[in-house]
């Protein structure tokens, strides 16, 4: 895993803040990206992958205060690229990008994407 502190700093007005990042996807089995920030809880959150690699995908996580039950604010899919929707606490959060999707993933790209994160 790589973490990433990721302050939001782009403002497009008073209410909303966004920033893009960018990498080169892993290519091992349960590796990731983590673009960890802070947000307030109701804040809607928006992510946004971008990439040529169709077996990329990326999950958030709360990661300070809830269980591992409960911290998954959406799970690891690899046919999602947009995301929307509201926080459930003030807290930390970890965007993680994935590069392979299963164990038995032999062709794994390397491929460069982007991710844009954006809190209102």
């Amino acid at each position: 895993m790589t973490r990433h502190p990721f302050a939001l700093g782009g403002r497009l007005d008073q209410n909303v803040c966004w920033r893009a990042a960018a990498g080169k996807l892993t290519r091992e089995y349960a590796s990731y990206d983590s673009y960890v920030l802070r947000a307030k809880k109701g804040q809607t959150i928006t992510v946004k992958l971008t990439t040529t690699d169709r077996d990329a995908s990326f999950a958030i996580y709360e990661t300070k205060e809830l269980g591992p039950d409960e911290d998954t604010i959406l799970p690891n899919n690899e046919m999602l690229r947009l995301f929307t929707g509201k926080l459930p606490i003030t807290s930390e959060y970890s965007v993680q990008v994935y590069g392979v999707s299963s164990i038995d993933d032999r062709d794994a790209s390397g491929a460069t994407y982007t991710l844009q994160i954006t809190l209102r």
